[in-house]
């Protein structure tokens, strides 16, 4: 696929479901947390960073707590060329300046958005605005020639980090792209206790966004908690 085109659903490929997992921000809690779960499960992983060292680092952290594990650390630019699937940790401040520095490299791979944006201040935590409607939304924009998936924006990393123990939530996953909906939906079906919900369109992420402030405001009631979401009513 020429890169000067858009991304079109039928350009990706259809392959086994064990693909390469790369972690663009993966140095973060939540970048280390979803790829710990991935790699719990036998998938291979790759984290990236600007530095390399910085990645290196995480990917020891990582095997730490899993020796078994098949995770590397390297530069941005090395992981997105070893990944069939990225998924992006970075906080929603520096979202649109990296994916911006890194989008001719993601032309033609499934981007898996995971940021919400949100600020915390003394008075509360709030969602802010987002002039193309939200974090995965805006990801889409600089990102066209991508398949933008928006996805765990309701787990927190704590609770991803502790790969002893099944999770107990589901991943509402939304995309405009169907194949790309499903292989992520698929690779979330291998974590014990981890639901995969199809959102529908892209259309869906500001919602699924909004629902973590909730889920932060619910847990300041309820110290040492973490609220996740559920649902139910949809398996027969």
């Amino acid at each position: 696929m020429s890169k000067s085109e858009p991304f079109e659903e039928t350009s990706l490929l259809t392959t086994p479901l064990r693909k390469t997992i790369g972690v663009l921000g993966g140095t973060g809690p939540e970048g280390r947390g979803i790829a710990a779960r991935f790699a719990s499960v036998g998938l291979p992983i790759v984290i990236g960073s600007r530095e390399k060292d910085t990645a290196r680092d995480a990917a020891t952290k990582i095997l730490s707590i899993l020796p078994e594990g098949n995770v590397f650390g390297t530069d941005n630019a090395d992981m997105i060329r070893r990944c069939d699937i990225v998924f992006l940790t970075v906080p929603f401040s520096v979202q649109q300046q990296m994916l911006q520095s890194v989008a001719e490299l993601l032309a033609g791979k499934v981007v898996v958005c995971t940021s919400v944006p949100i600020q915390f201040k003394n008075t509360g935590i709030e969602l802010l605005r987002v002039d193309e409607g939200g974090a995965a939304l805006q990801a889409k924009a600089d990102l066209p020639h991508a398949a933008v998936v928006g996805a765990f924006q309701n787990i927190g990393a704590a609770d991803l980090w502790k790969i002893a123990q099944p999770l107990n939530a589901d991943v509402i996953i939304a995309s405009d792209c169907e194949s790309a909906k499903r292989e992520v939906m698929d690779l979330c079906s291998l974590v014990p206790g981890l639901g995969a919900v199809d959102g529908g369109d892209l259309g869906s992420t500001p919602y699924v966004e909004a629902l973590t402030v909730l889920l932060l405001r619910i847990n300041r009631n309820y110290v040492g908690k973490h609220a996740t979401v559920k649902i139910t009513g949809i398996v027969s």
